[in-house]
């Protein structure tokens, strides 16, 4: 949460949520005043407490699944303090979470993430073959998108490219749209050895 470039505002809140210091019902019954409840942004309203606006909620839900899906984590079984803690610990370098202000600044002033890298290389194509490569990019998913590919023969040098806008499309679909183009240009032109 506190980390170069993300805005002191947002730190702070994230901080707070973290201490649980967020003024909501579940925070203000803790100061003695009670009041009726409900987290009016979910299908069945329930109590507007922590754990639920930032953890069980539909909303929390899908947020949550999204990153611990591509974290490959699970979150069954966890709380609030668990998962957050649980998802920071994936990254290198980072054992636990600090519950202290302090604690927490020198630990992200001394954190240096650990950066991991394979390299990659092109190769030519055979003798007599054609290499395509393509790529579809957007805006959003789904968002404003485009696709692009290029075809390099055996020297590697660049016969044909092409860029263009599409509809609005998901990732996966620039990505096979842009494939699908390639190969339409090469039917079209009847280049076989692809």
């Amino acid at each position: 949460m506190w980390v170069k470039g993300l805005p002191f505002k947002i730190s702070f809140f994230m901080w707070k949520r973290w201490k649980g210091n967020l003024p909501l019902d579940d925070v203000i019954r803790r100061m003695g005043y009670y009041m009726p409840s409900k987290y009016w942004c979910c299908v069945m309203p329930k109590d507007e407490i922590l754990s639920h606006v930032f953890y069980r909620s539909l909303t929390a839900l899908k947020v949550w699944s999204y990153f611990y899906s591509h974290a490959g984590l699970s979150r069954e079984g966890l709380n609030l303090h668990q998962a957050i803690e649980k998802y920071w610990t994936t990254k290198p370098g980072i054992d636990r979470v600090p519950f202290r202000w302090l604690d927490i600044l020198r630990m992200m002033e001394n954190y240096t993430p650990k950066l991991k890298f394979n390299k990659v290389s092109w190769e030519l194509p055979m003798t007599g073959w054609t290499k395509i490569n393509t790529d579809g990019a957007l805006r959003g998913n789904p968002g404003r998108s485009s696709l692009g590919f290029c075809l390099r023969n055996e020297e590697g040098d660049q016969v044909y490219a092409c860029g263009k806008e599409i509809q609005e499309v998901t990732n996966t679909q620039a990505e096979t749209r842009a494939i699908m183009e390639a190969l339409k240009h090469c039917l079209t032109n009847e280049m076989n050895n692809i």
